[in-house]
């Protein structure tokens, strides 16, 4: 029979009481857990190449039979562990440092090793993979995951890959069945994305490249899904709320400035008289694009409504943005209020200071920089 994906680990078939305790360090407690817990990234073992024929710099899984272990101290007080691997073709050192755990688990293991990693060049004819991503395979290990492309997990400390792996297989085949998809089939249809089971099942177990993408395009789009109705439910509060109102039209017809539902079709390169573009114009050292003047219509027109903004503003390096943001800071300021530009290091906002300093000290707008250094009577001040 299904299960919930609520299911706690320690009910999942293959998996039991002992093993739930470890996955919990991974904050792996039920089957919907371990269905979302997705791979950082993929091993393909349908093609690996044999150990005599890895490239220097290259980064590979290499599957080969544990040949000798050695562990030796260093000059500098470290524990060196080398141990040899080796196939038909050739063999391979892998290397740790300061490692004892992993010293023992090799030291009891009879037969084959995984390891993934960067090959590097070493004295002799053996070459090297240092810190290598390692798992030991024994007789029990199902031959097919040497078959396919199999899924690496994030872990921790006493946590081993092959615990993790065995735990979602079981969550796939016991509790995928109760998952039930939140985006409806219209709205799947309509933007082609797959449903929820079948992407969860191939993000874990790809049978190819496109299969991956493909669930991962799904589990993305779900994000953003959200994202997206988070923001509107937000939109929606705030169109509730209650908030400034700054007179932006009065300041630009009182002064011969167009009206505000008339600033796209204004020329960007024309200078308007008085008010606020005149000021814009003063202000800056070049001519505000269509783009920018749209973007600033926007958010006066945001700014003019009797309800809190919520605005984010898009677009590559050197696009104006922070020149957008200027000419919203004029129009609080020309409204009687103070404006906050926040950034999120000192040395950004120092950044910032310097720029806003140059643009509005003109216009006699006072800028001043508040920062994590200063003393409490320059904050209050």
């Amino acid at each position: 029979m299904p299960k919930p994906p609520s299911t706690e680990v320690q009910y999942l078939p293959k998996v039991g009481p002992p093993a739930a305790p470890k996955l919990a360090k991974l904050g792996l407690k039920t089957g919907w857990d371990l269905l979302r817990y997705l791979p950082r990234r993929y091993e393909d073992r349908r093609n690996m190449p044999p150990i005599g024929r890895v490239q220097i710099g290259q980064w590979v899984t290499i599957c080969g039979d544990l040949k000798a272990v050695e562990a030796r101290p260093t000059r500098r007080g470290m524990v060196m562990l080398k141990a040899i691997v080796g196939d038909r073709t050739g063999r391979i050192a892998l290397t740790w440092f300061n490692q004892p755990w992993i010293a023992r688990a090799l030291e009891k293991h009879e037969g084959r090793i995984l390891a993934y990693g960067l090959v590097k060049e070493v004295n002799g004819s053996i070459c090297e993979i240092a810190a290598p991503e390692y798992e030991l395979i024994s007789d029990e290990d199902d031959p097919e995951d040497f078959l396919r492309i199999v899924p690496i997990y994030r872990l921790t400390e006493g946590v081993p890959q092959k615990l993790v792996r065995r735990a979602v297989r079981s969550a796939i085949e016991n509790c995928l069945e109760e998952v039930i998809d939140p985006i409806p089939e219209d709205l799947r249809l309509r933007e082609g994305v797959r449903d929820l089971r079948w992407s969860l099942a191939r993000i874990h177990h790809p049978e190819s490249e496109e299969e991956r993408l493909e669930a991962r395009r799904r589990l993305v789009f779900e994000e953003f899904f959200y994202l997206q109705v988070g923001m509107a439910m937000k939109r929606a509060e705030l169109g509730e709320e209650m908030g400034i109102a700054f007179p932006i039209g009065q300041l630009l017809e009182d002064v011969g400035d167009v009206p505000i539902n008339s600033l796209f079709s204004a020329d960007p390169s024309q200078p308007q008289s008085g008010g606020l573009w005149s000021q814009i114009h003063q202000m800056l050292p070049f001519e505000l694009t269509r783009a920018q003047h749209r973007v600033i219509e926007e958010i006066w027109s945001d700014m003019a409504r009797p309800h809190p903004m919520n605005r984010l503003v898009q677009g590559d390096v050197g696009s104006g943005k922070t020149v957008v943001a200027a000419c919203a800071i004029l129009a609080a300021v020309r409204s009687g209020y103070q404006a906050a530009i926040m950034a999120p290091t000192e040395i950004l906002a120092e950044q910032h200071y310097a720029n806003f300093k140059r643009l509005f000290e003109p216009l006699g707008i006072e800028v001043e920089l508040l920062v994590g250094k200063l003393t409490p009577t320059q904050k209050r001040k």
